[in-house]
């Protein structure tokens, strides 16, 4: 995980990793009728998993793990490990955790598993934020909310119809202070190891009964070298897309012009508060 943050921090104790900046790791092997239930295992043999790992312990560099309360068998625990270190505008972190944990799994090529991702945010106290990578907040209760994951040699430009909603989210917005009539600005996130194979990102605004209202090429800009983070940009007239009467889509493309993936905002809560 790369970061860029100016407030790192995790004030927690090692069972709470969950209330700094941290992730929460979902993870589902299990080759029998409960694979993505509604219910989490509490044995050690029963190949699912809900934990924490984090690089920090306050504000100095420390790999912390920890297993969801009253979940503390569900995994033995072998050769799991955090690595971490700071970057000029933030933090990355690494974590292992070995197949001997889920010994009744065996990973091998087209094998689907299930898992989620959550990004905990604390801005140097305790937890503000909240982000998930596949699902949301329902993933806490439920693998069954627990995205399914194809195993692959590497990821292939005819994966990327499928792994773009993941790999580039979209979103937009209307600032609240411009120097000009109002406009909408569209956002989308770029793979940072794949990036190089993207031509061309639109964002194309669609009215409620599927008409073309306008499409508007993202500009491609890298918003922190370190990392190599990128973003598409673009902005549109209000007018064009007045809330509540108009649909967004972003189509990415190669460099050739080939389709890639479609991607459209996240129709998902994902905060500290249902609904938000």
């Amino acid at each position: 995980m790369r970061t860029l943050d100016d407030k790192p921090a995790n004030n927690a104790p090692d069972n709470q990793l969950w209330e700094g900046d941290a992730v929460e790791w979902y993870f589902d092997t299990r080759r029998d009728d409960n694979f993505r239930s509604q219910a989490w295992p509490t044995n050690a043999s029963a190949g699912a998993v809900h934990c924490y790992w984090a690089g920090l312990n306050g504000t100095n560099v420390q790999s912390r793990f920890c297993l969801r309360p009253g979940f503390l068998e569900a995994i033995p625990k072998v050769g799991i490990e955090v690595a971490a270190r700071r970057t000029a505008n933030g933090m990355e972190i690494e974590f292992k955790l070995p197949w001997a944990n889920f010994p009744n799994f065996k990973a091998k090529l087209n094998e689907v598993i299930a898992l989620d991702a959550e990004l905990c945010y604390s801005d140097g106290g305790p937890r503000v934020a909240r982000a998930f990578a596949y699902g949301g907040p329902l993933s806490v209760q439920q693998p069954a909310n627990l995205a399914k994951i194809q195993l692959v040699e590497k990821i292939e430009p005819r994966h990327w119809a499928v792994c773009g909603p993941v790999m580039m989210p979209i979103r937009c917005d209307t600032a609240w202070g411009q120097n000009t009539k109002p406009l909408v600005t569209g956002f989308m996130g770029l793979p940072p190891n794949q990036s190089d194979l993207i031509g061309k990102v639109l964002f194309k605004i669609m009215g409620i009964e599927g008409q073309a209202l306008g499409e508007f090429e993202g500009k491609i800009e890298t918003f922190e070298s370190e990392g190599n983070f990128k973003r598409a940009v673009a902005q549109w007239p209000s007018d064009l897309a007045r809330p509540g009467a108009h649909h967004l889509l972003g189509v990415v493309y190669d460099k050739s012009g080939n389709e890639l993936a479609r991607i459209a905002p996240r129709m998902v809560s994902v905060g500290m508060t249902s609904g938000y």
